[in-house]
């Protein structure tokens, strides 16, 4: 059994019903840094949160300097045919590792929601297909990427910070 060893620390009282603490850095490791909290009152009752189980003994937070987004390589489509499905593709890596990649799509018209798909790694890149039925040949189609590596970093493609949110795909009408 490699049973994790915790050091106790006392918490302040913040508020009337918040407390806090504060790890300090030299123990602040790169890993997984588990922990859980317990609270007693003044006749000797506990409370532990979580309470005490197999399936999630204690909280987990994943500590790390990583604090960069994966990069995104895609080619954006630029015209399409109503109705045949469209195949979206992007070369995504990240060196602490990709988590997820989403396709967002959606017609022009304004009120329509976006659709999500998580998209699928095939070798060296992450692939969805938009169906053929949700593209209309009465709009043009928005879609945009959202890739997040193991860290939580994430980036939307094409960024906003640079360019417009999305790409166009001109449908022929």
């Amino acid at each position: 059994g490699d049973e994790p060893s915790y050091r106790a620390i006392e918490m302040r009282k913040t508020g009337d019903v918040a407390y806090e603490a504060t790890v300090p850095g030299a123990e602040v490791q790169p890993g997984s840094m588990r922990y859980y909290i317990e609270a007693g009152d003044s006749v000797g009752r506990i409370v532990r949160l979580p309470a005490a189980s197999r399936v999630q003994p204690d909280f987990s937070i994943d500590v790390t300097d990583d604090g960069s987004a994966p990069s995104v390589e895609h080619t954006p489509v630029d015209h399409h045919v109503p109705g045949q499905p469209l195949e979206i593709r992007a070369r995504v890596t990240d060196e602490s590792g990709v988590d997820r990649v989403r396709l967002h799509y959606r017609p022009t018209r304004q009120t329509m929601e976006y659709t999500t798909v998580v998209m699928q790694r095939r070798g060296s890149e992450y692939v969805a297909t938009i169906p053929g039925q949700a593209i209309d040949p009465a709009f043009d189609l928005l879609y945009y990427l959202e890739a997040l590596d193991v860290h939580g970093n994430g980036r939307f493609h094409p960024d906003p910070d640079l360019t417009q949110p999305y790409v166009v795909v001109k449908i022929r009408r």
